[in-house]
């Protein structure tokens, strides 16, 4: 999953919970936001990261947004969701640590928009 080594005890938990959730996430079909949120622990290892990752992850607000998102607008974009997602972190975690959270995501974001998976929105007005 990444090169972040658990310390003790404590940290072992924490990458517990973070496989638990990401298990989580991809069972709801959110592979690509699920790799983006692990490139942010996998791109800082270290525990401030670990312990970062593991309140987010944790957090219940984090998985329903995403899963209510995409049963609301069926065809919504998971750059789009991962935006969402992004932009809910960098509220909780602001300074240092929401640059690097936004380069983390910004790679993945811009390489699915520009996939060929990425479904269209629909344009409802026309």
């Amino acid at each position: 999953m990444s090169n972040y080594l658990p310390q003790n005890d404590e940290d072992k938990t924490l990458t517990n919970e973070i496989k638990q959730c990401k298990m989580k996430l991809y069972k709801h079909g959110s592979k690509e936001t699920t790799d983006a949120i692990c490139a942010t622990h996998d791109s800082n290892s270290n525990k401030m990261a670990g312990n970062l990752l593991g309140a987010l992850f944790t957090t219940e607000e984090l998985l329903n947004s995403t899963v209510k998102g995409s049963k609301e607008h069926p065809n919504i974009l998971e750059a789009e969701k991962m935006v969402l997602i992004r932009d809910f972190i960098m509220k909780k975690f602001p300074g240092p640590t929401a640059v690097k959270i936004n380069n983390a995501f910004g790679v993945k974001i811009r390489n699915f928009r520009n996939s060929k998976n990425a479904i269209k929105i629909e344009d409802e007005s026309s």
